[in-house]
């Protein structure tokens, strides 16, 4: 158990190590990209089915269909953008967030015990300063990954529809 202990804990901190020597290439943010944004909003979700799940989708709508948007930073998750089909200018980042379950994880001082226990959901770091209603798009001009951050993002609230049983309409 120690042994996985030292090498779990040493892999930590190489991955630390390259986040850090990778942060001072990245952390150049453009002031003027080669596009301008027409809407940029995120809007949270939940499953209707116990157990389904929740998360936030990101959407970013481009004035011009120029570029192509790779990815995006946003409330300590990185997650690649989607372009929507039949508008190639709206761009959708989902963030994902596991159902929460009290049972999900073996606690026991056998470790043979804890085998199947998943692992923690670790959050990004991504160096920049970010705000909640703040991400950082990822993009790529001549052949260069380009980061630009988008400020003053809008939330839509997501509008439920109860689920209603076929018995109960008449």
């Amino acid at each position: 158990m120690k042994t996985m202990y030292k090498l779990f804990n040493l892999l930590m901190l190489i991955v630390v190590v390259i986040s850090c020597s990778h942060c001072s290439s990245t952390n150049d943010l453009q002031k003027n990209p080669p596009f301008d944004l027409e809407k940029v909003y995120y809007e949270y979700w939940t499953s209707g089915v116990s157990g389904g799940g929740s998360g936030i989708n990101v959407f970013i709508e481009l004035k011009k269909e120029f570029v192509q948007l790779d990815s995006i930073y946003f409330r300590g998750k990185a997650v690649s953008l989607e372009v929507k089909p039949g508008n190639k200018k709206l761009f959708i980042g989902r963030i994902l967030y596991p159902p929460s379950n009290k049972f999900d994880r073996k606690l026991s001082k056998e470790s043979l015990n804890e085998y199947n226990n998943k692992a923690p959901i670790i959050e990004i770091n991504t160096f920049y300063n970010l705000e909640q209603d703040e991400c950082v798009v990822t993009y790529e001009s001549r052949g260069e990954i380009k980061y630009y951050k988008i400020t003053n993002m809008v939330e839509k609230r997501r509008h439920d529809v109860p689920m209603t049983s076929m018995a109960t309409k008449n």
